[in-house]
């Protein structure tokens, strides 16, 4: 007979998946960014909060509150949680290309966190160029261009039937959308 884990014996045995782990509640302090992002977070596996990740912005490692008192119970939730959670990310998350050292290396927790808070901020900005003007791409152009004009469907229309062979952000689908605007800018 198949033992029926619950949520947090799942998390302290590691069964689970990469996509299980999420970065919530994300706050970015831009000001006080400098080497690295200033931020708070709170992180999740399985839908349940492991702990609250912050980082100061000066190049530092994160740091990780393990005080949630929902867990008190749980136990495992330590410091040496943390660090084999590291190595289980170094496992299990897709490498990543070290133009440096020109060789693939493994994503350890700090790194995957770092991705985490950068496609954050990423969609931030996308989300306000997206609402605030036009965004497109001209043919056989590498750079991302704007229309100052609100994003109104009117206004979008015009441009379109104006510059057929443009690509406006606004009339593919918003991931498509974001992906563009990322690799244009």
């Amino acid at each position: 007979m198949n033992k029926k884990y619950t949520k947090l014996e799942k998390i302290k045995d590691f069964c689970f998946t990469p996509k299980d782990m999420q970065l919530k509640a994300i706050k970015h302090y831009p000001t006080m960014s400098q080497e690295t992002y200033c931020y708070e977070a709170n992180l999740y596996i399985l839908d349940v909060k492991i702990c609250r990740v912050h980082n100061v912005g000066r190049g530092g490692s994160d740091d990780f509150d393990l005080e949630n008192p929902n867990l008190l119970g749980a136990g495992f939730l330590t410091w040496e949680y943390i660090q084999k959670l590291d190595e289980w990310c170094k496992r299990n998350l897709p490498k990543w290309y070290f133009e440096y050292r020109k060789e693939y290396v493994p994503t350890s927790l700090e790194a995957w966190l770092g991705e985490q808070v950068t496609e954050y901020v990423n969609w931030k900005e996308f989300n306000k160029a997206y609402k605030k003007s036009i965004l497109f791409v001209r043919p056989d152009d590498k750079e991302l261009c704007e229309f100052i004009a609100k994003p109104t469907k009117e206004h979008i229309d015009v441009l379109t039937k104006r510059h057929p062979k443009y690509t406006f952000l606004h009339n593919i689908e918003k991931d498509t959308a974001y992906k563009l605007f990322i690799e244009r800018t």
